[in-house]
């Protein structure tokens, strides 16, 4: 069940565009990835690169502070795919049901056309990074997005022009 916040309610009612990222966590960091460029509130404001929490303003607020350290956003995703979820009722009996359904799955396809992808998996290991589908709007904090699926990336398959990532919710 999701519980849906004020802001993301009155973002909802008041017709804004949805957006959804794609947040890929996997040993060498964070990279944060939507089918266009990602806004502020998701992702890093270049600026605080330099602030790194060793300098205060006025003693109130450390600069940096709430931001993550990413690698990497942008607008490189090519298709979401659909995500499968299912619950497979067995003769009636709901307790049955809850222990033979399936675990979400979700294909993502990212934009591999300038070697992005190609060049890193030469360095980093994307299989069992840790993939969050978020949704939300551009006026909100990212706390308010709604996940809707946390996972790993089960496999990969990479060609020449694009990357897929099949994705296993954990």
């Amino acid at each position: 069940m999701y519980k849906k916040s004020l802001a993301f309610h009155r973002s909802q009612i008041d017709r804004k565009p949805e957006v959804v990222v794609c947040r890929i966590t996997n040993s060498a960091g964070l990279r944060i990835f939507s089918d266009r460029m990602p806004p502020g509130n998701i992702r890093l404001d270049i600026l605080s690169v330099l602030h790194d929490g060793a300098y205060t303003y006025n003693g109130d607020q450390t600069y940096g502070d709430g931001f993550e350290d990413v690698l990497d956003y942008g607008g490189r995703v090519l298709s979401w795919g659909n995500l499968r979820e299912t619950l497979t009722p067995d003769a009636g009996d709901l307790t049955l049901s809850q222990k033979t359904q399936e675990i979400s799955t979700i294909q993502i396809i990212l934009n591999n056309a300038d070697k992005y992808f190609s060049k890193i998996l030469g360095r980093e290991n994307m299989i069992s990074a840790v993939v969050e589908l978020l949704i939300g709007f551009k006026d909100i904090s990212r706390d308010e997005f709604l996940e809707q699926i946390t996972g790993k990336v089960s496999k990969i398959s990479l060609t020449d022009k694009k990357l897929a990532l099949n994705i296993r919710a954990i």
